[in-house]
């Protein structure tokens, strides 16, 4: 071990102390320097590690460091940066006491981490290994931490049973989540403790985090720099077989991988405005439609990507590539054409800032209120088979062309054009649902308003059928297109990101060419063992689905309810407050309503008067609690509660003998009313 790493990182060893864990202080420190995605955490279960979608506070990290439970958190942040890295030394099951066969990785990695200018930190993780940690001065975008800790590990020589993990482990996307140190209970087996490079544990380890030093952010960066050379001599360059000085069909190539943009022609150049930016997600504007990522092909063949965010200003076109494509060949979109016509183009204009912002700017009238649908947007229902994805899917269609109230709660402010795309089920078993969905419709759609393709062979990221997509909405016109589901639409391989950019392009295309809203239906994964997920992060295949969306509505069967009727509603939106999760109930026309925001069914005075009408009017008050409970599936407790909030509306008598039951019966003026109210309705 080089000495001068020892001297300079590490205190004398003495044994620590188990109860250091109890110090106030230290749950400040590892909240403030464990610091990744501040919106969602992951906590331990019997199963693995579930994601929790909720800022982590300091009680829940205090109550890790106490042992009261086992938190990890996710490096990479929201906007696509991370301010700490993670390499992950682990041995495989059985080997866990062969420790001393990571010393010599320890020991490469660490001695090219200091003559680099990076400052490691070492914890002997919960398991099977070793984390060796760093913590940067100022966030920076993931890619640049994962390449800067790559190359750092890149020519270690690793004998079989032992593998590297680098965190965070992606660019986009939710990640994978990292447990957090000091956990109280491994603490006392002098696991998740901080150890010098000898592996002694240090005596106080609020004294060590207190004097922890982050990495000058600049040397991270010069590292990742430095792999990114080393990549783009061998892997980014041109192709040797591209033909110099011809036009790169950059359009083709952006729709190709999947990057939404919009395109300008100039004098002289073509220039292509990201939605967002290769290297963050971050990087777009309020209304997340980019144009701070900008493409811009010349008429001399010259290729250049500039991004006004400081994170990027020093990207060059090879880097942005190397990003979007890898090491795909750029010869499919060489342009053989010697002349490109510059002719049709439009000026660039220019307004000024006082009159920008007074200038009037008309408010998008989104197809549903709530931020639920905004226009121009892209909408995944998820969840898992036979759960009733497709049920919601069709009642949102219907809302849509008809005007109807979504959930019942969700205003709709008109009806809209729409055309869906039904791959799921045969076509007489779509007619018998929809006659279904119609009987419990007051009014069907207006002609033209709903239109239906029951076709089974068509695939988006074929050219001939995404043609076929593009005439009929060109034809029809339409406010909305919806697909179900999704896997019957395309034929890529769903875990491949590359691939399923390119088929989330293909539905971004549609969005700006046509101004439509997209509607999709997936299945969700089976799970992980090791990590438990909740809401859209269950969406199987690539994360790039999870990336590109506005809205996600997540549908699971709720285990308190064992009829298929209750499911659970979990929404997740990019263009408002997440609302909070909702029981549904589905009646007899197969439509789901909201029950309630909670655990169990909330219901209304009306709900209890209602089923004392349909009793005649009066009954015992326990056959009343249990007739509201078996009508709307809601506990005891549930409808005991409603019936007491009914009492005002009833005339309570007691019968004879001694604690006798009590009887309810409806006032007079309410009964005589709702029953000539039921009178006229049957008329």
């Amino acid at each position: 071990m080089n000495m001068a790493i020892q001297t300079d990182l590490a205190r004398p060893a003495r044994p620590h102390r188990a109860d250091a864990v109890s110090e106030p202080a230290l749950a400040d420190l590892v909240f403030e320097l464990f610091s990744g995605r501040r919106d969602a955490y992951a906590i331990q279960t019997e199963k693995g590690f579930r994601s929790v979608k909720r800022p982590l506070s300091l009680e829940e990290v205090a109550g890790h460091l106490q042992g009261k439970h086992r938190l990890a958190v996710y490096p990479l942040k929201e906007d696509g940066t991370a301010s700490m890295g993670c390499v992950d030394l682990d041995l495989v099951r059985g080997r866990e006491q062969d420790i001393e066969l990571l010393h010599p990785i320890v020991e490469a990695v660490v001695a090219r981490a200091v003559d680099e200018g990076l400052f490691p930190y070492l914890e002997v993780s919960k398991s099977r290994g070793l984390h060796l940690w760093f913590f940067s001065t100022e966030a920076i975008p993931s890619l640049e931490m994962r390449a800067a800790l790559a190359l750092l590990i890149k020519n270690v020589s690793v004998q079989p049973g032992i593998s590297i993990e680098i965190f965070p482990k992606s660019e986009n996307g939710l990640g994978s989540p990292i447990c957090l140190p000091l956990h109280g209970t491994s603490l006392k087996n002098s696991k998740t403790v901080f150890v010098d490079f000898g592996l002694e544990p240090y005596s106080d380890q609020v004294d060590f985090l207190k004097n922890i030093k982050r990495t000058p952010t600049e040397a991270i960066r010069r590292l990742a720099r430095t792999a990114a050379v080393a990549s783009k001599v061998e892997d980014s360059r041109p192709d040797a077989n591209e033909p110099p000085n011809r036009m790169v069909d950059l359009e083709g190539y952006l729709r190709f991988y999947g990057v939404g943009f919009r395109k300008k022609v100039e004098p002289h150049r073509f220039v292509f405005q990201l939605f967002r930016c290769p290297f963050s997600d971050a990087h777009t504007t309020g209304d997340g439609l980019g144009h701070s990522a900008i493409i811009q092909n010349r008429t001399s063949g010259k290729v250049t990507f500039n991004c006004k965010h400081a994170h990027c200003a020093d990207k060059t076109w090879q880097e942005a590539r190397l990003a979007i494509s890898g090491r795909d060949s750029l010869l499919r979109f060489i342009s053989t054409d010697k002349e490109v016509d510059m002719t049709d183009h439009k000026a660039c204009e220019v307004i000024d800032l006082r009159h920008f912002l007074t200038m009037p700017i008309a408010q998008p009238e989104p197809l549903i209120a709530g931020g639920i649908l905004p226009p121009r947007a892209l909408l995944v229902i998820g969840g898992l088979s036979k759960v009733g994805k497709s049920i919601l899917f069709l009642n949102m269609a219907i809302s849509l062309s008809t005007g109807r109230p979504f959930l019942g709660r969700f205003e709709i402010p008109r009806p809209r054009r729409g055309i869906i795309w039904q791959g799921e089920i045969s076509e007489i078993s779509l007619q018998e649902r929809l006659r279904i969905m119609m009987r419990g419709v007051e009014k069907p759609p207006g002609p033209g308003l709903l239109q239906i393709n029951n076709q089974r062979d068509l695939r988006i990221d074929r050219d001939v059928d995404f043609d076929s997509i593009r005439k009929v909405i060109e034809k029809e016109k339409p406010d909305f297109v919806a697909f179900d589901p999704l896997s019957k639409y395309h034929s890529k391989e769903e875990n491949r990101s590359d691939a399923m950019r390119e088929v989330i392009g293909r539905f971004d295309r549609l969005i700006q060419e046509y101004g439509v809203s997209i509607l999709l239906v997936h299945h969700f994964g089976k799970g992980n063992a090791e990590i438990q997920r909740e809401g859209a992060v269950q969406l199987r295949g690539s994360s790039v689905l999870f990336d590109a969306g506005d809205t996600y509505l997540s549908i699971q069967r709720k285990s308190v309810h064992e009829d298929k009727k209750f499911v659970k509603l979990t929404v997740e939106l990019r263009n408002a407050e997440d609302p909070p999760p909702f029981i549904l109930c589905r009646n007899c026309h197969l439509w789901f309503e909201i029950c309630s925001e909670g655990t169990d069914r909330l219901l209304s005075v009306q709900d209890v008067i209602e089923t004392l009408q349909g009793m005649g009017g009066e009954a015992l008050r326990a056959e009343l609690i249990e007739r509201v409970s078996t009508n709307f599936g809601v506990s005891e407790s549930t409808s005991r509660r409603a019936v007491d909030q009914a009492s005002p509306q009833f005339l309570l008598t007691r019968l004879p003998g001694r604690g006798g039951p009590l009887k309810v019966k409806l006032r007079t003026s309410l009964f005589s009313s709702s029953s000539k109210s039921l009178t006229e309705n049957e008329t």
